[in-house]
């Protein structure tokens, strides 16, 4: 593996984002959470990626995999809340949350693989 000289910034958003997808995967929710304050700071795509992922996390909760004493819809519902500080922190009230063909698929890329996106770090 090289460094990424000059661009490891990028890279530690990237392996950052990794993390958060493998966090979620695993059902470590505080650890994934923990995520996404720098998550939604980083540039490129990463922003928008993980707020597709929130989406989904709300619109589909019984995709989660949770523990015996946690419901998906109280899982959903923490989800939520996290989703609706991300929205406060870009001063926008949107909450329009629907079933789609991208929900399912910014969810199912969290549960296929050990990490959301397997991306070389340049």
């Amino acid at each position: 593996m090289h460094h990424p000289f000059g661009k490891e910034e990028t890279a530690s958003q990237k392996e950052l984002f990794g993390f958060f997808c493998e966090c979620l995967r695993r059902g470590e929710w505080e650890l994934a959470q923990a995520c996404v304050p720098q998550l939604h700071e980083a540039e490129g795509d990463v922003p928008k990626k993980v707020e597709d992922i929130l989406q989904a996390l709300v619109v589909c909760p019984h995709q989660l995999r949770c523990g015996q004493d946690i419901n998906p819809q109280k899982l959903a519902w923490v989800w939520l809340l996290v989703l609706e500080k991300w929205f406060a922190q870009e001063k926008v009230s949107r909450f329009h949350f629907r079933f789609s063909p991208e929900t399912e698929n910014s969810l199912a890329v969290v549960m296929r693989f050990p990490f959301c996106l397997l991306l070389p770090l340049l």
